[in-house]
């Protein structure tokens, strides 16, 4: 190839990266956007919970305590939590927990290794047993 010929397919390769720019480029980039959801649960002054909660990865989960004459909180067991990458296992009521999963839920999204059982605890005594099931992140768009 002459240096001439070089030149002609250094510009020409040039100008089309320069058109495409202009152009706002060839491809379309889409991004995966996640929405995190807020997802409340009701407690009742008996300790009982207005549902299981369905809660998606990255999903806030916050325990609305019926009244504020009492202390409600939330237990797990420290080896199955819904919010394992943050280690917690009480949440006080009101106060917003962001969902993870644990490994064997986020490896599979099998149903029974993504359900995390909970007690209810009303002035630092157990008084319920309900459960939370989590699933896979919700998507926005792509």
């Amino acid at each position: 190839m002459t240096p001439s010929k070089s030149k002609r397919y250094w510009l020409l390769a040039l100008a089309i990266v320069v058109i495409a720019a202009l152009a706002g480029g060839v491809y379309v980039r889409r991004r995966i956007q996640l929405t995190a959801t807020t997802v409340h649960v009701k407690i009742y002054a008996d300790c009982s919970v207005d549902s299981e909660p369905n809660a998606g990865i990255w999903d806030m989960l916050i325990w609305d305590p019926p009244d504020v004459v009492h202390q409600y909180s939330v237990h797990f067991p420290p080896n199955k939590t819904p919010f394992y990458l943050s280690s917690v296992t009480v949440v006080p009521a009101g106060k917003a927990e962001t969902v993870t999963g644990d490994i064997p839920c986020v490896t599979s999204f099998n149903s029974n290794k993504c359900y995390f059982t909970y007690h209810v605890y009303k002035d630092g005594k157990t008084c319920g047993d309900p459960g939370v099931h989590v699933g896979p992140p919700k998507f926005l768009s792509y």
